[in-house]
């Protein structure tokens, strides 16, 4: 989206809307803090920015284990009351690091690597972390198994306490439903109040696969998942529109209504293409159940209604930035100013020579 232009999109039931000069009360000035050698800054969108790239020593990311490489961070979450970051890795050994993230003048620093272990209770024979949330009162940690649907709650040791597994529809199985290979939950939020969460697979479930074309295209129709936090029960289902090729793979429950919704896709051609929306979880239908999206009726059926925030490839092309590798998760920081909110993305390098860590700061007017 070009805010040169003054240009809105609103995705909103089965339209959509292209708003020509509104103004979005957000202004969004990233610095991109990457594991890399440059440093430059340039105008986008018609505010100032700046972007610094850090070259960071191999030493500074030895963990426990000097034969595990630091990498895979695919999801982030913010303790306001310790000034860290906690950053979890999607590949075996389970391990989350504290991060340090202080100031525009320091690269992020690394306090600790911790285990994840299953000591009371089961488990998994497959672990994919990937979203991870700290809980109201800061003693324990929420993340998301992307290979068994299952929601796990542990302490700030690493131990895990409690499972919350979502029901077979979720699961993968073969008999063409439930998550699909490396589609599964990748995203996880916590309500303000802290008494419900919400979920959602990357990819469309393998049941709806079949009608998925069907239902206003070019998007792509997800599920979020919202349940209760006590019991660990789904309350209700909601609808939403991807970007047709992107995958949902990150939430924040900013306000009650509010989501942050970050999608990504990726093609040989462009790279990583990725994008933030805000959806009104107020709006759209209500989903009891877990039908296949093909007995329900497109026409009624509709989604939450989302905007587009900020379109990172629309920064890499104007040459902001060379580059934004694999994003994969966000939080919320230490606000920068009373009147600037910090937003954290990271990426995921997948322990790959061809890719990097990113954390990524985006300073939103409020």
């Amino acid at each position: 989206m070009n805010r040169s232009l003054s240009v809105c999109i609103f995705r909103t039931g089965n339209a959509i809307l292209l708003m020509m000069g509104c103004h979005s009360i957000f202004q969004f000035l990233p610095v991109l803090l990457l594991f890399g050698q440059v440093s430059m800054s340039a105008q986008h969108h018609g505010h100032p920015e700046e972007v610094i790239i850090h070259t960071v020593a191999p030493e500074a990311f030895v963990g426990k284990d000097p034969k595990v490489k630091i990498g895979g961070l695919s999801g982030i979450c913010y303790d306001a009351h310790r000034e860290v970051y906690y950053a979890i890795a999607d590949k075996s050994p389970a391990r989350f690091y504290t991060l340090i993230l202080d100031s525009l003048d320091n690269t992020p620093r690394i306090l600790s690597e911790i285990r994840i272990t299953f000591s009371n209770v089961s488990a998994p024979s497959l672990i994919d972390p990937e979203s991870i949330r700290l809980t109201s009162d800061g003693k324990s940690l929420f993340w998301t198994n992307e290979s068994n649907s299952s929601i796990n709650l542990m302490n700030l040791e690493g131990e895990v306490y409690w499972v919350i597994q979502l029901p077979s529809a979720y699961r993968p199985d073969q008999k063409g439903r439930g998550i699909q290979n490396n589609g599964g939950l990748e995203s996880l939020a916590l309500s303000p109040d802290g008494s419900r969460l919400v979920v959602a697979s990357e990819h469309m479930l393998k049941q709806d696969e079949g009608c998925g074309a069907t239902w206003m295209p070019p998007y792509h129709p997800l599920r979020l998942v919202f349940l209760e936090l006590a019991t660990g029960e789904i309350l209700y289902e909601k609808l939403y529109y991807a970007q047709n090729g992107h995958g949902l793979v990150d939430l924040i429950w900013d306000e009650e209504e509010i989501l942050w919704c970050l999608e990504r896709s990726w093609s040989p051609l462009t790279g990583n293409d990725i994008l933030l929306y805000q959806a009104d979880i107020k709006s759209g239908t209500e989903l009891l159940d877990q039908p296949p999206l093909c007995d329900l009726d497109p026409e009624t059926t509709l989604p939450v209604n989302s905007t587009l925030v900020y379109d990172f490839q629309a920064a890499r092309k104007s040459g902001v930035q060379k580059r934004y590798d694999n994003v994969e998760g966000m939080t919320f920081g230490k606000d920068s100013t009373a009147s600037l909110r910090r937003l954290i993305p990271v990426s995921d390098d997948n322990f790959s020579s061809r890719q990097s860590t990113q954390v990524i700061e985006l300073f939103i007017r409020r």
